[in-house]
């Protein structure tokens, strides 16, 4: 199954999990341990979701501007 999003659909998810990475990073530097590692490792993923994203979004405009 494909779903294309619209670069704007595109903004707000990526908005969303930045967000979530701030929230985050203000738990990671007042704990230690466990919680600490799953934030990081949290953190790590949806920076990489936030990476596919954009690359999402360059593909969107490089099919505008050949359309």
């Amino acid at each position: 199954m494909k779903i294309e999003l619209t670069n704007n659909e595109l903004i707000t998810i990526e908005l969303c999990l930045m967000h979530e990475i701030r929230k985050n990073d203000s738990i990671i530097n007042k704990t230690t341990g466990k919680l600490k590692e799953t934030l990081l490792k949290q953190n790590n993923e949806m920076k990489v979701i936030i990476n596919k994203l954009n690359e999402m979004m360059l593909l969107n405009i490089k099919k505008n501007v050949y359309n």
